[in-house]
């Protein structure tokens, strides 16, 4: 998981918790269910995480363990391949977890990048889309190709998914790389995606090249978790 409460009652995330040097014995909670978790550093591949006793699992219907934990999964993939479909991933963010972080939406900006990575591919694929998710070790410049197929026309969108500290905003010159990359691509449109928001000087390029590019903040993400579910409710 890579959420956590204290017994303070405050939320920490287990990149914090590192950071802090958090002592493995601190009461540690899950923000759920109430069960007690314990801080793991770092570990060669693995993550900075925080996980339950064999003796203490979570609860049956817990949320948070239905969501944050599905992330390790993801590092177990088959790395060798260029890119993974959509459809391989798409059992990892449920309906479920489409209406939890609709209601906790501020729980969105500490996500695991990763996971973030998987909940935009599922929001696009719900907006009608096919998606791909691109390999976890790429740095090309976008996280997901999203394909659209209208009057026999297909539009191809390069999307960008940013999950930064919560008080970072996203700046110009990962814009300006994000518009590169889409026209090196050839795409139709790039949109960058992110739990913050954009530095002045990135939304004001962001607009004079509107056609190009669009860019999505916090606000706008919420906007996108409702409209899915308005789009599932009439299904």
């Amino acid at each position: 998981m890579n959420l956590a409460k204290t017994r303070e009652g405050m939320l920490i995330s287990a990149a914090e918790a590192l950071i802090m040097a958090t002592p493995a014995r601190t009461s540690l909670s899950c923000p759920t269910c109430g069960t007690p978790l314990f801080f793991v550093g770092a570990t060669g591949p693995s993550r900075p995480h925080f996980r339950v006793s064999a003796s203490r699992p979570h609860e049956t219907d817990c949320i948070e363990a239905q969501l944050l934990d599905i992330t390790f999964e993801a590092q177990d993939a088959d790395a060798a391949e260029a890119s993974v479909t959509f459809m391989s991933i798409a059992s990892r963010v449920s309906l479920r977890a489409i209406e939890y972080f609709a209601n906790h939406p501020h729980q969105l900006k500490t996500m695991d990048r990763r996971l973030f990575e998987e909940f935009v591919a599922e929001l696009f694929k719900g907006f009608g889309y096919e998606v791909e998710l691109t390999k976890q070790t790429r740095d090309g410049g976008f996280d997901l190709i999203a394909v659209t197929s209208r009057d026999y026309i297909n539009q191809r969108f390069l999307i960008e998914c940013k999950r930064p500290d919560p008080k970072n905003p996203v700046r110009l010159d990962v814009v300006k790389h994000l518009h590169a990359t889409k026209i090196d691509q050839g795409a139709n449109k790039a949109i960058l995606v992110t739990t913050t928001h954009f530095t002045g000087d990135a939304h004001r390029y962001g607009k004079r090249h509107a056609i190009e590019l669009d860019l999505k903040d916090f606000d706008d993400l919420v906007e996108w978790l409702h409209h899915y579910l308005r789009i599932k409710a009439r299904a």
